[in-house]
């Protein structure tokens, strides 16, 4: 007598014709025809999700947008890091350099507009003439520099203590003159040392 697993192979075929049937034929057409035949409000809510998905990622990605916040509060995700404002850059102060042992005179040419100049006196190496704005020009000859002030422009006279002689100019007048150590002024100092003065044309 043979085992039930030992069934011929004729009953499992008969088994597998009743599973195996073919499929329908499907056509483009059809594909399209039904399609075409759902109804209009299932299109319409297709098309509300995705709108309303992109109107999500675009108040996500907005500057400023609030949503990422919310999105971490309702998960509960680490807070958004606080923006970091960039360091301001440092000024680009132009102008020239004088060894501190040859008398030195600064003439200020006077435009139409005012101006400033700031002397202070320091414990730097050289007398240095500068300007932060690109308006401002220089022409140099030995012991004697010449500068044409842009309007509202400050610029800055530095000198060393051990200067010999460093005489300001403006137009006839010689509002500030370093002579051996010893400053005459127009104007009084300020608390730090400087002295600033105001150049009416």
């Amino acid at each position: 007598m043979r085992p039930d697993r030992d069934r011929p192979d004729a009953e499992i075929e008969d088994l597998l014709r009743h599973l195996d049937h073919p499929l329908p034929p499907v056509t483009v057409e059809d594909i399209v025809a039904r399609a075409e035949s759902r109804p209009s409000r299932w299109r319409s809510w297709a098309a509300g999700i995705v709108l309303a998905v992109v109107a999500a990622g675009a108040a996500y990605a907005a500057p400023g947008s609030p949503v990422p916040d919310w999105i971490r509060a309702v998960t509960g995700g680490p807070p958004a890091p606080a923006e970091r404002s960039l360091p301001a850059a440092p000024v680009d102060l132009r102008g020239l350099s004088f060894p501190p042992g040859e008398p030195l005179l600064i003439s200020l040419n006077m435009g139409t507009a005012p101006f400033h100049v700031r002397v202070v006196v320091t414990d730097e190496a050289d007398v240095l003439v500068r300007s932060a704005r690109a308006e401002t020009r220089f022409r140099s000859e030995p012991s004697h520099v010449e500068v044409d002030v842009a309007q509202g422009d400050t610029l800055e006279v530095r000198i060393p203590r051990g200067a010999s002689r460093v005489e300001l100019r403006t137009g006839p007048s010689s509002p500030f003159t370093w002579n051996g150590g010893v400053p005459r002024s127009d104007v009084v100092a300020a608390p730090d040392g400087s002295y600033l003065f105001p150049v009416m044309p």
